[in-house]
Order: C-alpha cells, then sequence, then structure tokens
C-alpha cells in the first residue's frame, strides 16, 4: 500500500464524489484511506450506539468502525480491516469525523430570543 497522489484522489472523487474523506497513514505505515460521506442515518446510527455503550453495551463500541468500513472506497476492505487490527483508534477516529460532518453545511445558534 502507498498513499495517494492528488490525482488519484481527483479520480476517486469523480468516480465516488468529491464530498471525501481522506486520511492519509504516515506514522508507521504509508496508506490513504478514503471514504464516502456519511449521512443522516449514519449520525443517528452512531449517536444511538454511544447511549448504548453508556448504558453498558460494549458491543456498540464498534458502530464508528463499522460505519468507517462501509464508506470506504480506497483500499480495500480486507486492506482497512488489516489497519484496524493493528490499530482500532484510525478506524474509529475515521468512523467519528466521517458522522462528524454530517449537516456541517449549516451553521446554527441557540439563544434566548428578545423581549
Amino acid at each position: 500500500m502507498a498513499l495517494l497522489t492528488a490525482d488519484e484522489v481527483k479520480a476517486l472523487e469523480a468516480k465516488h464524489g468529491a464530498d471525501l474523506l481522506v486520511i492519509h497513514v504516515t506514522d508507521g505505515a504509508d496508506v490513504s484511506l478514503v471514504f464516502k460521506a456519511a449521512s443522516a442515518s449514519h449520525w443517528r446510527r452512531l449517536n444511538a450506539a454511544d447511549k448504548r455503550i453508556t448504558a453498558g453495551d460494549d458491543a456498540s463500541a464498534v458502530v464508528p468502525e463499522l460505519i468507517a468500513r462501509e464508506l470506504l472506497v480506497h483500499p480495500s476492505k480486507a486492506d482497512f480491516d488489516a489497519i484496524r487490527d493493528e490499530a482500532p483508534w484510525i478506524a474509529e477516529n475515521a468512523g467519528r469525523a466521517l458522522v462528524g460532518r454530517v449537516g456541517q453545511k449549516f451553521k446554527a445558534s441557540v439563544g434566548e430570543s428578545s423581549p
């Protein structure tokens, strides 16, 4: 595996859409991970899983990894699984980063109405 070039990333954008998340892993490995954008349903799935974890359901802790794997476009799922097995935090952080981007086109503030 190797890091993707800018041209290779552009080719993936042409195939999968321009809102890709690209993570370059360079410390201990040279590989680029590329993911399609998450949706509101991914956000709801992760939010529900986090609540189940708080309630003691340890199995829900893998949901961010599963979301990342589901949205992966590069490298292969087998290569991603090997990276995940070596450094599970990368897969979890990727899943959380993907979900964290949902709704970013909106800006909102919450406050009191003026009397």
